[in-house]
């Protein structure tokens, strides 16, 4: 396969109003876009005739993989919400007719492959990633079409996603890769500056994709990490090793720190506590009693997210070096911190243990399982409660908690894949 070494979203122009005749599919494609709007339509400024999602079901040919792969994951999608079975039986079939026409459609792919083409064919591997995610077959099935994703966003490359349609997909994919190579502890090309800068040359980057720009960087560390242990069970002197390591890890929670500082200055009154008894159904006879008496309610989904992404790489940094031993000294708070008042009940750079951090993405469980794009909610909770669960050995209460959010909330919200990630270790 030649490499398609520079693309550019200028000039192309894509269709961005749904067809009033939608082949029959209009029930399970309007509950994947109010429901899982993994587009983030909100973002787009006011006056955008609609989304780059609703945009994939209007293409002039039903035959065209990306669509096939649309309806793939939104007739999986309503199944699994409605325990339609007769339907996930179609977009079983669905499924294997898309991934086998994608298969082809990568098979032609070199130099004169146009940007139209190639965008299609990114989005029709993330529509099969997310039906993995949905259908729950394989607890790795989402990982396969992540490769694909990978390669086909490098072939691309960094100027590829600078319009704003382009860009604000950008962000989705940049979390599932990020989830990819953090678990594989391998280096992410996000990594690299032109990724972290090109792609907002036109769109000015927001506090929330800053904070992206940091995950990126944290499975290099890992794979750093995992280098000084082989390198001293070799017996090799790492001395040096870890100490430049420490220092990247403990420049980036700095930057973290800072970053939250921002989104505190810039988010007052963002966030309050309520009783849990006011969201009622989380505590359903499935789950067991919430364990918490309180529960954060927010402004938007976009600020739950932030706080649930900045606690979630807090323990990420946090427990990173646990391997090498303890630190010498602890993580250091910005020298000059503001001075308040925070109208937020929420933790602030350099307080809380990790208990503390984990316990807080708990909390916001209720206001995600409960807001108008739930689905959306509870899909971007299921890794920062994964991290969370792994940090909280000391609170089997919590930890048993999340097991059952994931194997129960998760599923019931449309993600089948949250029964395996309920007993993992």
């Amino acid at each position: 396969m030649k490499v398609v070494t520079k693309f550019s979203t200028t000039g192309v122009n894509f269709p961005l109003t749904l067809s009033p005749d939608i082949g029959g599919q209009d029930v399970v494609i309007s509950h994947l876009i109010n429901k899982f709007p993994i587009d983030f339509a909100w973002r787009l400024p006011p006056g955008a005739k609609s989304s780059p999602l609703s945009a994939i079901f209007t293409s002039l040919s039903r035959r065209a993989t990306a669509y096939v792969s649309g309806i793939c994951l939104a007739q999986a999608f309503y199944a699994r919400a409605h325990k339609r079975h007769d339907l996930m039986a179609h977009a079983t079939i669905l499924y294997s007719r898309s991934l086998q026409h994608l298969r082809q459609d990568l098979q032609v792919l070199d130099r004169s492959t146009s940007a139209v083409s190639m965008y299609s064919n990114l989005w029709s591997s993330f529509l099969l990633c997310l039906y993995e995610i949905v259908s729950g077959v394989s607890s790795a099935g989402w990982l396969e079409h992540c490769h694909g994703i990978t390669a086909l966003i490098q072939m691309l490359g960094p100027h590829a996603f600078q319009e704003l349609g382009a860009n604000l997909m950008l962000e989705t994919y940049r979390g599932l890769i990020i989830v990819n190579f953090l678990v594989k502890r391998k280096r992410c090309f996000l990594e690299a500056p032109d990724w972290k800068t090109v792609p907002w040359t036109i769109k000015r980057k927001s506090l929330g994709s800053q904070l992206q720009d940091l995950f990126c960087d944290v499975p290099g560390l890992m794979e750093e990490v995992d280098e000084i242990m082989q390198q001293s069970a070799l017996g090799h002197e790492t001395d040096t090793m870890e100490e430049n390591l420490r220092e990247k890890v403990s420049i980036l929670m700095e930057q973290t720190w800072q970053f939250r500082w921002q989104w505190e200055a810039a988010n007052a009154n963002a966030c309050k506590e309520v009783t849990s008894a006011e969201y009622g159904s989380s505590s359903s006879r499935d789950r067991g009693p919430s364990p918490f008496p309180t529960v954060f309610h927010f402004q938007s989904m976009d600020r739950a997210i932030d706080i649930a992404f900045f606690n979630t790489i807090q323990l990420l940094l946090d427990t990173l070096l646990d391997p090498l031993g303890p630190r010498s000294t602890p993580f250091l708070s910005p020298s000059q911190p503001p001075t308040g008042p925070f109208t937020n009940p929420l933790l602030l750079p350099g307080q809380g243990s990790r208990d503390d951090h984990a316990l807080e993405i708990c909390r916001i469980v209720d206001f995600m399982s409960h807001c108008k794009h739930d689905s959306l909610g509870m899909f971007m909770l299921m890794f920062p409660l994964y991290v969370a669960r792994s940090c909280l050995v000391q609170r089997p209460d919590v930890s048993a908690w999340i097991t059952n959010i994931l194997s129960t909330l998760v599923r019931e919200k449309g993600f089948h894949i949250g029964g395996h990630l309920s007993k993992e270790e």
